[in-house]
């Protein structure tokens, strides 16, 4: 008897200690989630506010610099952690919708920034001609196209552009570029990414008036927007920026249709020319400026539903096709 009390004993001891050792085991690993969800909190907190400071232009890049630096160090700790975690945390379910409402405001930051700082496809989204047709109506007189004054109404546009628009350089805009996934749970994460420092913001039409503002890409998509309003189906309109070792530039341009006539608007470097081909206007407009074609590396075209990046030539026959049969 006395040695069946002892061994139940020894039992109890070792299921004591048992116990102790997985009550140690699920504290810490408690301590160590909720640790994870509060650093999870603090970063999503952070990464709003700093696309709320992006969003504003801030002009101090140098914190933000700093800022962009920090969380993505941080961003790659805590995607770490998620991976290695352990299926028996309760709360991995509640880190994992953490992570990926961080994500969602990091892919956000990418997509605006990207659009703002660089020629891509996605520039079209800046090309808005229903925000200016209020703007179109008050200039011409006309909401659409009208035959016997179409001529002057373009010039009417070209020149209010002119006269109202101040030429302002572009400051230094911080962007996110070239972002890197990682999949968990068949989903990807924005794992890591670069940070660039660019001397180009590219502005919406809305944004250029509300500063009555902007450089030769600014004034360019404004008033190739209000031409394409203003055409409608019987024309087209594009924003064309050339690239050379002298310097970068964009001008707009317009075909209208019924006058089978193109133009070409610089409104930044006082130029206003049209012709029966573009490539006439465009041998015009760089003999102004002092320029030939063959200085020209790459050209870049677009309006709100169209991106046409190639060698100059390439993009002055892709355009003048597109343009046959209007009218």
């Amino acid at each position: 008897m006395e040695r069946t009390s002892l061994v139940i004993l020894v039992l109890l001891v070792a299921l004591a200690a048992s116990n102790a050792a997985w009550v140690t085991l699920y504290s810490h690993s408690k301590y160590n989630t909720e640790n994870l969800l509060e650093e999870n909190q603090r970063l999503s907190r952070q990464l709003e506010l700093l696309a709320n400071k992006v969003k504003e232009l801030d002009e101090n890049n140098t914190r933000l610099l700093l800022q962009l630096r920090d969380i993505s160090t941080r961003y790659q700790r805590l995607l770490g952690l998620l991976q290695q975690a352990n299926s028996t945390i309760a709360n991995a379910a509640v880190v994992a919708r953490l992570i990926e409402n961080l994500n969602t405001s990091l892919t956000t930051l990418y997509t605006y920034t990207n659009t703002h700082a660089y020629y891509t496809p996605r520039v079209r989204s800046l090309f808005t001609p229903g925000s200016v047709a209020d703007l179109v109506m008050a200039i011409t007189g006309h909401p659409v196209y009208t035959q016997g004054s179409a001529l002057q109404d373009m010039e009417k546009l070209y020149d209010w552009v002119q006269e109202n628009i101040q030429d302002a350089p572009d400051h230094n805009f911080v962007a996110v570029k070239d972002p890197e996934y990682v999949e968990i749970g068949g989903s990807k994460y924005i794992y890591s990414f670069q940070i660039d420092i660019v001397d180009n913001y590219i502005q919406s039409p809305s944004e250029t008036l509300q500063r009555m503002a902007g450089d030769c890409e600014d004034q360019s998509i404004l008033l190739a927007s209000m031409y394409k309003i203003y055409l409608g189906d019987v024309g087209d309109a594009w924003v064309l920026c050339m690239f050379s070792d002298k310097y970068d530039h964009c001008v707009a341009i317009a075909w209208i249709g019924p006058e089978k006539t193109f133009i070409l608007a610089d409104p930044t470097l006082d130029y206003y020319g049209k012709a029966e081909s573009l490539r006439s206007v465009l041998d015009d407009w760089l003999g102004y400026v002092g320029m030939s074609m063959e200085q020209v590396r790459r050209m870049v075209a677009f309006n709100n539903k169209e991106y046409i990046e190639d060698v100059p030539y390439n993009v002055i026959h892709t355009i003048e096709e597109k343009t046959l049969g209007q009218g």
